[in-house]
């Protein structure tokens, strides 16, 4: 029987929860206006928004990252951004330097709203390289200024 994408999205935010000594958001941060209260999971230093999908793909929108990073920034928090593939590997999102961007197996620049991954292209590369796996140089507009994001597995994210 297929669980709801709400149900999964619920026990995915514990079980991360968990694992990163935090705590969930009640509602995933859709009851109060605080930034405090926005993401799905705060720790003392973080704050994550999570997403989970039973695609083989899953499409990264650096609205949503800009977002995040908003809101934590208005906490004094680092925004971490995690996806995963159901029954499979998560992947954490992350803000970073120009320099650390160029360390991933492969790093480009786009003008595009988002990119879009194959879970099988990221655990394939993944095998190949320890360090990050993507780095992404996006514009974010708004503030006219570029944004540098890296790709890389969970378990390695946490080490």
């Amino acid at each position: 029987m297929r669980k709801s994408t709400k149900k999964l999205s619920s026990l995915q935010e514990k079980k991360i929860a968990k694992e990163v000594e935090g705590v969930t958001i009640p509602a995933s941060g859709g009851l109060q206006t605080s930034s405090n209260w926005k993401g799905d999971i705060n720790t003392e230093s973080e704050k994550f928004e999570c997403k989970i999908t039973e695609r083989a793909s899953y499409t990264i929108k650096f609205e949503d990252l800009l977002t995040l990073r908003t809101h934590a920034i208005k906490d004094g928090k680092d925004p971490i951004f995690i996806f995963e593939f159901k029954d499979k590997e998560r992947y954490v999102v992350s803000f970073c330097g120009q320099k650390e961007k160029e360390t991933a197996f492969i790093h480009f620049d786009t003008t595009d709203k988002s990119y879009l991954v194959k879970e099988s292209d990221l655990r394939n590369m993944s095998l190949k390289y320890k360090g990050p796996i993507i780095g992404i140089k996006f514009r974010d507009k708004e503030a006219k200024t570029d944004r540098y994001i890296i790709v890389q597995g969970f378990t390695r994210w946490k080490k």
